[in-house]
């Protein structure tokens, strides 16, 4: 059997822009319309004899605007492509069919039987269509297919020679039969997004496939190629006065002037020791920009206020180079039974907050007042949970990090679950306002955020009774 198998080991770095303008987007003026509308991509996907002579191609239309990459497609998309023959001499073919298949599976599996076949129905996704087959009549007269039935029925007993070709239509779902764990009842899910990380317990990926047929004594030649799938989903609308100040190019209102637009958590106190020997006492709140759903690609923005009657302590401990806003991924598979639990999770930190001190106006001996912005990453899969596996994200705020400062204990100060998606909110996306030069520190490290165990989803804010 010959095939084609392309398996990235992290998942695709999707760019928004390649894809945009293909959603229903507002009318503009001409003035400010400046992107002209990309077209699809080809990609070509091929088959080789043993002499390395190329004779089947499959060939799929996709939004990235650059062939070298990965194939990537929205739930709902209809995935238009053609397959083609080209024989140099005659053969027996008894069915040419494409598929569509989508799995969640550990790394290994995934690796062992490369979705050939449903034989146990572990594809939460299986489109399949034939393309040809005898019964559909001669091959060169139904060279189009979408499901529906062939205009031929006179069964075709002849051989193949020469050149063929078939164009076809898959319609990808926006939900699918799953759950959210395993032995859950089944009930509709949106489809997941292609998640692929060596460093995970688990793979969620989606294939197309070109499967030609020649007899029941020869091997079947199959072409497969791992595809992007995102979903669909819009956060919900910034706050007015955040929509405001972004049309207008100025920087957001605060929490303080606007209350709809910050999430507000309660003031943690900061304890420890400086130099071994003088106690540290500061106070610290922590505020973050709603809604907690946010776009890949965009930014977070955020404020600390940190106070304390010593301003050495807030010399020390609130310089922006030293504040440790992290943006971590909790990564989870498995399942939890009545008297047993049978998970793995893994948190890693992804990135980490930007910090700037606010105007000068906002600040004063005993209190300082910090900005902060968490660039969010293009590549980043979009948070969700399908059958016991899941990819969510939290923000975190750790004890500064400063010479000669050993804090009371090395829990977080606050913890933020949110969402992330692939879509931007209707109104104006979020703009960055962080000073240039600004940069982030070094990522940071929790003896807790490399351990696999059920302690880590606490720790993130995903222990039990979460939601």
């Amino acid at each position: 059997m010959a095939f084609l198998d392309y398996s990235p080991t992290t998942t695709p770095p999707y760019d928004e822009d390649s894809y945009s303008d293909y959603e229903e987007l507002p009318a503009y003026t001409a003035r400010r319309n400046r992107r002209s509308v990309k077209p699809p991509t080809r990609h070509t996907f091929v088959l080789a004899d043993k002499k390395n002579r190329e004779w089947a191609f499959l060939r799929v239309d996709s939004r990235p605007d650059s062939a070298a990459r990965f194939p990537v497609f929205r739930d709902g998309d209809v995935i238009i492509g053609s397959v083609e023959l080209d024989l140099p001499k005659e053969a027996l073919i008894h069915q040419v069919s494409v598929w569509v298949r989508g799995r969640v599976s550990n790394q290994e599996s995934i690796n062992q039987d490369r979705m050939e076949n449903d034989a146990a129905g572990l594809y939460f996704l299986n489109e399949n269509l034939t393309l040809w087959k005898p019964s559909f009549g001669d091959p060169r007269a139904n060279a189009s297919h979408d499901g529906s039935s062939p205009s031929s029925t006179k069964e075709y007993k002849g051989k193949f020679n020469g050149s063929y070709s078939w164009d076809f239509r898959i319609c990808l779902p926006t939900t699918v039969k799953g759950s959210a764990a395993p032995g859950a009842d089944g009930a509709s899910y949106g489809l997941p997004p292609h998640f692929r990380d060596a460093t995970t317990p688990f793979v969620l990926v989606y294939q197309i496939g070109l499967v030609i047929k020649s007899g029941l004594l020869r091997t079947d030649d199959t072409l497969r190629q791992e595809i992007g799938v995102l979903p669909r989903r819009k956060p919900p609308t910034l706050s007015v006065m955040r929509q405001i100040a972004y049309r207008e190019r100025t920087p957001p209102p605060g929490p303080e002037a606007d209350r709809d637009g910050w999430l507000v958590h309660r003031t943690v106190p900061v304890l420890g020791t400086m130099f071994g020997k003088q106690p540290v006492e500061m106070y610290c709140s922590f505020a973050l920009a709603e809604p907690l759903v946010y776009t890949r690609g965009s930014i977070i923005p955020i404020q600390l206020v940190l106070e304390s009657s010593s301003s050495q302590v807030l010399d020390l401990l609130a310089s922006p180079s030293r504040l440790q806003v992290c943006l971590v991924r909790m990564v989870s598979s498995g399942s939890k039974l009545k008297l047993k639990t049978s998970r793995t999770s893994t948190a890693s930190c992804l990135a980490m907050g930007v910090c700037w001190p606010a105007s000068s106006s906002q600040q004063s001996r005993h209190r300082r007042v910090i900005h902060s912005e968490l660039k969010l990453s293009r590549s980043l899969t979009p948070s969700f949970e399908f059958q016991g596996a899941a990819v969510r994200y939290s923000i975190v705020v750790l004890p500064p990090r400063a010479s000669g400062f050993v804090p009371s204990n090395s829990e977080p100060l606050f913890t933020q679950s949110i969402d992330v998606t692939a879509d931007y909110a209707h109104g104006p996306r979020p703009r960055s306002y962080a000073p240039s030069g600004a940069v982030a520190p070094a990522i940071a490290k929790h003896p807790k955020w490399s351990a696999e165990d059920e302690d880590n989803m606490a720790l993130v804010g995903y222990g039990l009774g979460y939601r």
